[in-house]
């Protein structure tokens, strides 16, 4: 019901009633944080209607022990949209990992893991000024990963994305607080498909 304009000078006339086509719920971080609310979210998102995906939200911990965390706690189902994870360290955290380097090969750890048992290819969420400072030092098979990209107020990226977050400052009617809002880069039809055709194909326990 509500995009945040505070975040850019532009305004949105009119009302704001577009339609949830898709629900993403972080499940956990790291190798120990996970989300409380995780179960209900997804429980009550299924309820409604809407097509579901869990989020892993990364740390410099090993990569191998983010992904079993999170497939352990994700319980994804088949059909469900395939699993994402957010990659929001800063630059001081890379650093201490050992650099963009062993940054990359820890990525591609959780995404050939989670990929291999759950029977689809994960998501990469990143903000702007990753793709801007390191996505092009990415080794190819880290770049061939779907993108989905925050970025507010305009859309500026040179990848090509499969979603775009354009605000994080968004409202929902029945959800408390506010909502990052985020639109699949395609037609109602092209989603459908992608939904179809990239759906988890096991529940990756």
């Amino acid at each position: 019901t509500h995009l945040g304009h505070h975040i850019s000078e532009r305004r949105v006339r009119g009302e704001v009633d577009y339609p949830v086509s898709f629900v993403y719920v972080k499940c956990t971080e790291g190798q120990t944080v996970r989300n409380p609310y995780y179960e209900r979210d997804m429980r009550d998102a299924r309820r409604r209607g809407f097509p579901v995906g869990a989020y892993h939200f990364f740390s410099t911990r090993p990569a191998a022990e983010q992904a079993a965390f999170f497939l352990k706690r994700a319980r994804l189902r088949k059909g469900d949209l395939p699993p994402m994870l957010d990659m929001e360290l800063t630059d001081r955290k890379i650093a201490s990992m050992g650099g963009r380097e062993a940054l990359f090969r820890e990525m591609l750890v959780w995404l050939r893991t989670v990929g291999e048992r759950t029977g689809t290819t994960p998501v990469l969420y990143v903000n702007q000024n990753f793709v801007n400072r390191h996505l092009p030092f990415a080794p190819e098979e880290l770049k061939a990963y779907p993108v989905w990209v925050a970025r507010y107020g305009e859309y500026k990226p040179y990848v090509h994305l499969l979603y775009w977050q354009l605000s994080p400052y968004g409202t929902v009617e029945g959800i408390r607080g506010r909502v990052d809002i985020n639109v699949f880069n395609g037609s109602e039809e092209m989603f459908r498909e992608y939904v179809r055709t990239h759906g988890v194909q096991a529940g990756g326990r």
